[in-house]
């Protein structure tokens, strides 16, 4: 048609006949899954130097037993573990485990009439890696399901330290059950330690004869436990790359199109009055 303007815009074809996606929503769609795309990028960062090590020591009355693992060495998961039992029923037991990402330590007691009993039991972890310049986070997942009865006494504890050459710290003593994660920034060529020390620890005292018959079933108020555990990762924070940015400018340059294109790409009618012969 004389007059008529035909150049149509349709950034974006839905693939079926009669029906278009305008500039907004393609748009839309294009940023949501470029940042998808950016986000799976994140990963672990891989910590040389890797040591573990497992400790427990438990007593009963005048008994007494302690065992260690350590990697390297000993294979992962490290699981370490000691019990006593003296007399009747006073007994203590520690147990604690360590692999890839995580920390578990189990510390019980029970107090009887022939003796008191306490347990330790231990877990540590150090790792460093070499920064290649950027952002990290430091995730920590803390649970203390310690438990304890009139007279005895049970814990966890989580002790976190990580240092960079530059003077970067976080230093945390933990005793409640916790989830934090801290994002940081590291120059390239400086190096990061992180240093993790769990202990869990249960003590229950000698029963009071008063209290019951010495040939019962145990009385209340006479165990104890420390209960711990701790899942950590030191990740990669990903920040945007040259697609984001391309990306970005794309969004800027159609938020700029004048109004009247629009019209035009909706009508496809020029709009504007003709020039009298």
């Amino acid at each position: 048609m004389p007059g008529a303007n035909t150049d149509r815009i349709v950034p974006f074809a839905s693939g079926r006949p009669g029906k278009e996606i305008s500039p907004m929503k393609g748009l839309i769609v294009f940023i949501a899954l470029m940042l998808n795309a950016g986000v799976s990028q994140a990963a672990p960062v891989l910590l040389g130097n890797t040591s573990y090590a497992t400790a427990v020591s438990a007593r009963a009355g005048v008994e007494s037993g302690v065992a260690t693992n350590a990697f390297p060495g000993d294979p992962l998961p490290l699981a370490t573990s000691t019990g006593l039992l003296v007399g009747a029923d006073a007994t203590a037991s520690a147990t604690a485990l360590a692999d890839t990402g995580l920390l578990a330590t189990i510390a019980e007691a029970v107090g009887g009439f022939d003796a008191d009993a306490d347990a330790i039991a231990s877990a540590s972890y150090f790792g460093d890696f070499l920064s290649g310049g950027g952002l990290f986070s430091l995730s920590i997942d803390f649970e203390n399901a310690s438990d304890t009865s009139t007279g005895a006494s049970g814990s966890a504890m989580l002790k976190v330290l990580f240092l960079a050459d530059d003077g970067f710290r976080i230093e945390r003593i933990i005793e409640q059950t916790t989830r934090f994660e801290q994002t940081f920034g590291l120059a390239a060529g400086i190096t990061g330690r992180l240093w993790l020390d769990l202990v869990s620890t249960a003590y229950v005292p000698l029963l009071d004869p008063g209290m019951g018959d010495p040939g019962s079933a145990r009385l209340p108020g006479s165990a104890a436990n420390g209960l711990g555990e701790v899942a950590f990762a030191v990740n990669a924070v990903p920040e945007p790359g040259s697609a984001m940015l391309t990306v970005t400018a794309l969004a800027l340059v159609l938020f700029m199109v004048p109004r009247a294109r629009s019209r035009v790409a909706r009508t496809g009618r020029n709009t504007a009055p003709r020039s009298s012969a």
